[in-house]
């Protein structure tokens, strides 16, 4: 069984909270961390990726601060899609959208 956790990098505490809200029930780890300070996109990817306190990650599901899960099937069907077809990586980029 893989070890999935939820990543999100954030500036705003307060959008940080609200949108944790739309996945918090979610049985996945989930780590806020705070991306004050130009620590974001590849500076924050290669913290995550190379630093030992998330080296028994297996998939991380990176979803930004102002990330509103609005259907939680389409999010498990993409996530299935993704271990079935042993796919890498699949994202979107930032300020992105998908319609149902």
């Amino acid at each position: 069984m893989n070890k999935i956790k939820i990543i999100s990098n954030y500036q705003s505490e307060e959008l940080y909270s609200l949108s944790k809200e739309f996945y918090n029930d979610f049985n996945y780890e989930k780590i806020g961390v705070n991306g004050n300070g130009n620590f974001y996109s590849f500076n924050f990817l290669n913290y995550i990726i190379t630093d030992v306190k998330y080296k028994d990650i297996d998939i991380m599901i990176y979803l930004d601060e102002d990330c509103f899960i609005v259907n939680k099937t389409e999010f498990f069907n993409l996530l299935n899609y993704f271990l079935i077809n042993d796919l890498d990586c699949i994202g979107m980029p930032d300020g992105g959208g998908c319609p149902d």
